[in-house]
């Protein structure tokens, strides 16, 4: 996740214990030193934006074992925004398929009848195969909205957490649902 403000940019990552052929929820953290980084970071970025009171870091970031737990930040930011989607964990919902056979089975599951790709979709989707099945593949081709922020302009697309501290929730949530007019 990238953050900035007037210090310029930071990439946020968390460190793993890697094995190649794990599934995500088997994937470790590598201990828990990357909390108090990001939460500084957080904190030392946006101290003076406009918004800065309504970012809960400790909520948004915690410690954790597994790298499927680093999500928990991004439900627990959409809860903030008041962002109703309903999430579903893939471990709810074992499956042996891999890749694009994985996705078509669980947009079965799920009964839908379109799926959101990033733009890169068009490069490894089988068309054939969401026809076959019933579902429209959709290509975004996602620009980031402008917004009232502090700092230069970002080169790389930034955390959601950059426009909430920037804008407020109200606005941020008007942005992520298509009002960035």
């Amino acid at each position: 996740c990238v953050i900035a403000g007037p210090g310029g940019e930071a990439m946020l990552t968390v460190p793993l214990r890697t094995r190649h052929g794990k599934r995500i929820r088997e994937v470790e953290v590598d201990g828990d030193r990357w909390v108090a980084k990001h939460r500084k970071a957080i904190e030392q970025t946006y101290s003076r934006a406009p918004y800065r009171d309504r970012l809960d870091v400790d909520a948004l970031v915690k410690p954790c074992t597994v790298a499927s737990d680093v999500h928990a930040g991004t439900v627990e930011l959409a809860r903030i925004l008041g962002i109703t989607t309903r999430w579903a964990w893939q471990l709810w919902f074992p499956c042996m398929l891999t890749g694009e056979d994985l996705l078509l089975e669980y947009c079965r599951m799920f009964n839908v009848d379109r799926f959101l790709f990033g733009s890169m979709g068009r490069d490894y989707v089988t068309l054939s195969k969401w026809e076959h099945a019933g579902i429209a593949p959709i290509f975004s081709d996602f620009r980031v909205p402008e917004y009232e922020r502090r700092g230069p302009v970002p080169q790389r697309i930034l955390s959601v957490v950059d426009a909430v501290a920037n804008v407020g929730l109200e606005r941020t949530r008007e942005i992520i649902m298509g009002g960035a007019g």
